[in-house]
């Protein structure tokens, strides 16, 4: 996903930069990547969990990657 598809309400949240990462999707302001974030949400971690093993994170970073999934799946659900 590149940031300019990410909604214009999110995608001050989201950083990528070839450098950092891989270049992976990330929190801007961090080095965690959006899909650390998702696979620990899928793995049944608490948005407090996640905050508590990453300290650069806050509840609202984890929410803003929650409501990006949310986003991505909507869009692939709608009709072509």
């Amino acid at each position: 996903m590149n940031l300019k598809d990410i909604p214009g309400s999110l995608r001050e949240s989201f950083d990528r930069t070839e450098s950092v990462l891989a270049g992976k999707l990330r929190v801007r302001g961090t080095r965690v990547s959006v899909e650390q974030i998702l696979e620990l949400l899928e793995s049944g971690a608490t948005p407090s969990e996640i905050v508590r093993s990453f300290p650069s994170l806050t509840q609202q970073d984890v929410a803003v990657v929650e409501r990006l999934a949310a986003h991505c799946a909507l869009h692939m659900l709608q009709p072509a």
